[in-house]
C-alpha cells in the first residue's frame, strides 16, 4: 500500500465517521490503527529510502565538483597553450600553421576599451534595480504594517535524521 492510498483511506474512514456524527464503530477504530501502522512502516521505508537518495546527492555533487576542477585545470591549460602558440607566432612573424587537419591563422576583430573612472558620463547608460528587502519587510509586517505584495507564509519543512 503507497501513501496516496493510505491517505486517500484514511480520509475515505474519516468522511464515514463524520457522517455517523463522530461515531466510532469497533471495525473504524481497527481500520484507523490499521492505516496508522502502515503510515508508520511506509513513512519509516520513505524515509531511509530519502536519505539513500540525498547520500547520492552529496557524492554526485562532491563528483560534480572534482569534474568542474577538472575542467577548469584543462580550460586553463588550454588557454595557456594558446597563448603560448601565438606569442611564438607573433615572434617568428608566421600568420598560419596548416595540415590536412588543422588550420591555425590570426583573424582581426575590434574592440572598445574603456576606462570607467575616467571617461565621460554621457556615454554611460544608468542602471537601475529594486529588489524587495525581505528583512524589512518581514519585520514590518511582525510590527503589525500592512504590506501590500507582501505576506509571512509558514512552512513545514520535513527533517529526516
Amino acid at each position: 500500500m503507497n501513501l496516496h492510498k493510505i491517505e486517500s483511506d484514511y480520509i475515505a474512514l474519516g468522511n464515514a465517521i463524520i457522517d455517523q456524527d463522530g461515531e466510532v464503530t469497533e471495525d473504524q477504530e481497527l481500520a484507523l490503527q490499521i492505516t496508522n501502522e502502515a503510515l508508520q512502516t511506509k513513512g519509516i521505508a520513505y524515509s531511509y529510502m530519502i536519505k539513500s537518495l540525498e547520500y547520492d546527492n552529496d557524492t554526485l555533487d562532491a563528483e560534480i565538483k572534482r569534474l568542474q576542477l577538472l575542467k577548469k585545470s584543462r580550460c586553463i591549460l588550454a588557454d595557456r597553450l594558446k597563448s603560448n602558440l601565438k606569442d611564438a607566432m607573433i615572434l617568428f612573424d608566421i600568420s598560419e600553421l596548416k595540415t590536412a587537419t588543422i588550420k591555425v591563422n590570426f583573424r582581426k576583430s575590434e574592440s572598445v576599451e574603456v576606462n570607467e573612472e575616467i571617461i565621460d558620463k554621457k556615454w554611460c547608460r544608468e542602471k537601475i534595480t529594486y529588489t524587495p528587502d525581505k528583512k524589512a519587510i518581514k519585520e514590518a509586517i511582525e510590527q503589525g504594517v500592512e504590506v501590500v505584495g507582501a505576506s509571512i507564509s509558514y512552512n513545514q519543512n520535513l527533517t529526516i535524521k
